[in-house]
């Protein structure tokens, strides 16, 4: 095509055409080919650096000087290479052409995957993440993503600023994030809550639970006392207590929160611990505790899981990435009711022998 433009000016300025021909020659493979045999002094060793064999390096050479026509190495007495004036000056020339060749394919692989690195924000859905970047590095394996796990608040103020390219959000159908102008965002996957309950619950083995039977116990939420901006953005910041409260509101009551925790490992530990009950989703209980009982509940709530993009996030790699989160959801979807079913059946076993260690025990 470059020919073809050359030519195409040639015939339309014949005056010019002589200056624009020369630059035909300058072939910058050949050019790297002469830089790296002028570097080493070596036509075995240049070869050996790029994986060419020697006579093709010697053909490089040589075609390069053929087009130029002039010699630009010359061999001593006992084989050893030595740069011509013009070959001196060749290779100053190739440096900064070969460099500036490259980088200007570094600014159009820029301009084409932005800056190469992905700033994603999660403030939910860690199983669905975990497996969606397995996926994506089978074929971005060079991809630099940087994983900035926070609260909401946080994640929406960095895809407005553009600090975060993707991020996934937490949101609760029933009282939904309202549509911004800085980023979009799309329904990833509905994630159910669930009911925790000690293994000794005295509903822990109830097929479905109506929560109202649980207006007199002790609650514990998701979200931390110590949130700096919990008295600033209570409707972004906490979702979780929002989806706790409107459960419990739609069954006619109001928790008592004995305790607040963010880590759902955490939650559970003060379930077992008979701190309170609490009400975690099907993701978050990916790792769920040997001695807490996790059971359905009416009237039953879910939480979606958002992916959201700033309006700026359009390279090749932000667009596979959020392919594979996708794809990835659509298989937790797809295998959904088997996890619930396993969750459901946690805590069996343990309930079954703990009598035989307290007896043991005694």
């Amino acid at each position: 095509m470059f020919d073809r433009a050359i030519s195409t000016f040639n015939t339309a300025n014949p005056a010019g055409s002589r200056r624009y021909d020369r630059l035909r020659m300058l072939n910058l493979r050949r050019l790297a080919v002469f830089r790296e045999v002028a570097r080493r002094g070596s036509f075995s060793l240049a070869a050996e650096a790029l994986s060419y064999s020697q006579p093709a390096v010697s053909h490089h050479v040589t075609s390069l000087e053929r087009e130029i026509g002039a010699k630009l190495l010359d061999r001593g007495s006992r084989g050893e290479l030595h740069l011509t004036e013009v070959g001196a000056v060749m290779l100053e020339q190739a440096e900064t052409l070969v460099e500036a060749a490259a980088a200007a394919e570094r600014k159009i692989s820029q301009t084409i995957n932005g800056d190469g690195k992905i700033h994603l924000g999660v403030t939910g859905g860690a199983p669905i993440i975990a497996d969606a970047l397995v996926r994506f590095h089978r074929s971005n394996p060079s991809a630099d993503l940087k994983l900035f796990e926070g609260d909401r608040i946080d994640a929406i103020t960095a895809l407005r600023s553009r600090e975060l390219d993707i991020g996934l959000l937490v949101d609760d159908p029933e009282d939904p994030l309202p549509p911004d102008a800085k980023f979009v965002a799309e329904p990833l996957y509905d994630d159910p809550l669930l009911l925790v309950l000690p293994t000794h619950h005295p509903l822990a083995d109830a097929e479905l639970v109506d929560l109202i039977d649980l207006a007199e116990e002790s609650w514990i939420d998701r979200v931390s006392d110590t949130s700096p901006w919990a008295s600033h953005h209570p409707g972004l910041i906490t979702p979780w207590s929002k989806m706790l409260k409107s459960a419990c509101a739609s069954a006619g009551f109001e928790p008592r929160i004995a305790i607040s925790a963010r880590n759902p490992l955490t939650v559970q530990r003060l379930v077992v611990a008979g701190v309170g009950v609490a009400l975690l989703s099907e993701l978050a209980l990916a790792d769920p505790h040997p001695r807490v009982r996790i059971r359905e509940f009416q009237p039953a709530k879910t939480r979606s899981i958002l992916l959201a993009r700033n309006n700026s996030a359009s390279s090749q790699q932000i667009n596979e990435l959020c392919d594979a989160l996708r794809r990835t959801a659509r298989e937790y979807a797809r295998t959904q009711q088997r996890r619930l079913k396993e969750l459901l059946a946690n805590g069996i076993a343990v309930e079954s022998v703990e009598p035989r260690r307290q007896i043991r025990a005694l």
